[in-house]
């Protein structure tokens, strides 16, 4: 069973975090340049990760969310594949953040707070962590369709692993409309 091809599967994605929007100056230099933070993801593995699942399945489409200064950081790593990508960098309310978020097919992200409105609206999704950060601030509770990756330092995640686990999950809300009930 694969996922659908008659209509477009939305994976949310969150490519900073605080640590990215509260630098005021050379943001870009500090914090993603230097080892992408403890809390985020490097951008060109979202970039990575978008072709390999657009491989799979023509249908798959990023919507990217965040501040405005995350979504010239979209626009610079998704230039390529700006067909394939929603930024909605810089123009959705918190409310309206949780209302797309029921839109979604699944969200993908490191510790944000776009990350954790996914949890309370029950989204299928994958949290990537650091070992620092998880501890205190990864999904809970525990979910079916919460899955969540950790390592040492979040650099150490790889885009396979994480393509794999998306994979799995789709191929299972394709197969299983009650992949968000808990078990």
């Amino acid at each position: 069973n694969k996922p659908s091809d008659k209509k477009q599967i939305l994976i949310g994605c969150h490519l900073g975090s605080s640590s990215v929007t509260n630098q005021q100056k050379n943001w870009f230099q500090r914090v993603i340049k230097k080892k992408y933070g403890s809390r985020v993801w490097a951008p060109h593995n979202y970039l990575l990760l978008l072709k390999k699942l657009s491989k799979a399945n023509k249908n798959i489409r990023f919507v990217a969310t965040g501040t405005e200064k995350e979504g010239a950081l979209v626009k610079k790593f998704f230039r390529s594949q700006q067909h394939l990508v929603y930024n909605l960098c810089g123009k959705t309310s918190l409310p309206e953040m949780a209302a797309l978020m029921t839109k979604l097919d699944y969200f993908i992200s490191g510790d944000t707070g776009p990350m954790h409105i996914a949890v309370a609206m029950q989204i299928p999704m994958l949290a990537l962590f650091s070992q620092r950060t998880a501890e205190i601030s990864q999904p809970y509770p525990p979910a079916k369709f919460r899955k969540t990756i950790i390592k040492e330092k979040i650099s150490q995640i790889t885009v396979y692993e994480v393509y794999e686990v998306i994979m799995s999950d789709l191929f299972s809300l394709d197969s299983s409309s009650s992949l968000r009930k808990e078990e």
